[in-house]
């Protein structure tokens, strides 16, 4: 008799074993992932039924948004509140240059992570 394979199932339980694999070899990074991937979530028009289905490392932020600027800066504001980073000097502060300044979802990880590392330095 042969069995039959639940791929989708398998798919789920591989994701999970990456997460827990990827979260206790580098727990700042993937918070960092984690955190920005629920904001953007949080704050896009037309959201899919999962978080992590449409949102990944190299997405891009423009695409996400639909071009619309409000909402990163709402996402952005929210990253900067939760980490804790503010306030930041206005250079900073990416006004109608947002998708140029942070092309993909991995420049966002990158900022926050280097805001925090400079935090810790001082």
């Amino acid at each position: 008799m042969t069995k039959i394979y639940n791929f989708k199932q398998y798919e789920t339980y591989m994701k999970k074993k990456l997460n827990k694999k990827l979260a206790t070899e580098n727990k700042l990074a993937f918070d960092i992932l984690f955190s920005i991937t629920k904001f953007i979530y949080l704050h896009m028009e037309i959201k899919p039924e999962h978080m992590f289905d449409s949102i990944k490392v190299l997405s891009s932020t423009e695409e996400l948004f639909k071009k619309d600027r409000a909402r990163f800066a709402a996402a952005f504001v929210d990253i900067v509140q939760h980490w804790k980073l503010g306030p930041l000097p206005e250079e900073e502060i990416p006004m109608d240059c947002e998708f140029e300044t942070f092309p993909t979802v991995e420049h966002l990880c990158v900022f926050v992570e280097e805001k925090i590392a400079k935090k810790q330095c001082k």
